[in-house]
C-alpha cells in the first residue's frame, strides 16, 4: 500500500475536520479585519468553490450578524474534481456562473466566493440602482 492510500489504491481522506478549540480562535483573530459598520441585512449569496471553507465562512457570516446567507448547493461539499468549474479559482472566466444565477434568484446585495483551500475571497456587490 502507498503512503496516502487506502486499501484500493485510492487517496485516503487523511484531512479530518478542523478542532473546535481552532475554529472559535479563527473566528476571534478574523474579527479585528472586519471592516465598519455594514448592513446586516445584505442577502448574501456564498460559493466555496468545493472546497473546504464553507463551514467557517457560514459561521463567520453568522457570527457577524448576518443571517440572510444562500450557499450555492452544487459547490456546496468539498469535492477535488471541482465538476462544476474548469477552474476552481473565483477569477476564472465562469466560475462564478452558478454564484450569479443564484444571486439572481434570491436578489442579492453581495456575493461571496473563497477559492477551494480558502485562501482568498474576493466579492461582488450589485450596485443600487440610481433614479
Amino acid at each position: 500500500m502507498c503512503p496516502g492510500r487506502g486499501r484500493h489504491g485510492r487517496a485516503s481522506f487523511l484531512a479530518r475536520p478542523i478542532e473546535p478549540a481552532i475554529a472559535s480562535r479563527y473566528v476571534e483573530e478574523v474579527w479585528p479585519c472586519a471592516p465598519g459598520p455594514a448592513d446586516r441585512s445584505l442577502r448574501i449569496v456564498y460559493t466555496p468553490m468545493h472546497g473546504v471553507g464553507r463551514l467557517l465562512a457560514e459561521r463567520v457570516l453568522r457570527s457577524a450578524g448576518f443571517a440572510d446567507i444562500h450557499v450555492v448547493a452544487e459547490q456546496a461539499e468539498p469535492d477535488g474534481r471541482f465538476p462544476t468549474v474548469a477552474f476552481p479559482n473565483p477569477e476564472e472566466p465562469g466560475a462564478l456562473d452558478l454564484a450569479k444565477a443564484l444571486a439572481e434568484r434570491v436578489g442579492r446585495t453581495s456575493s461571496w466566493p473563497t477559492t477551494p483551500t480558502p485562501t482568498a475571497s474576493p466579492s461582488a456587490c450589485r450596485a443600487a440602482a440610481s433614479g
